[in-house]
């Protein structure tokens, strides 16, 4: 629960700080996705990925 919530706020900064910046955005969508267990060191799963999507 507490890498969830973790995770979760992280990406809630990220789309703060875009925003801060000046970057226009229709729709952010931010999802935590708490601890993953894989055989990655785990500083390697924290991250936040940013997909854009132009809509013309």
């Amino acid at each position: 629960m507490y890498n969830l919530k973790l995770s979760e706020e992280r990406a809630k900064q990220i789309a703060l700080h875009l925003m801060d910046k000046g970057i226009i955005v229709d729709q952010i969508y931010i999802e935590g996705r708490g601890e993953i267990r894989d055989d990655k060191p785990k500083n390697l799963n924290r991250k936040v990925e940013i997909k854009v999507t132009v809509i013309e």
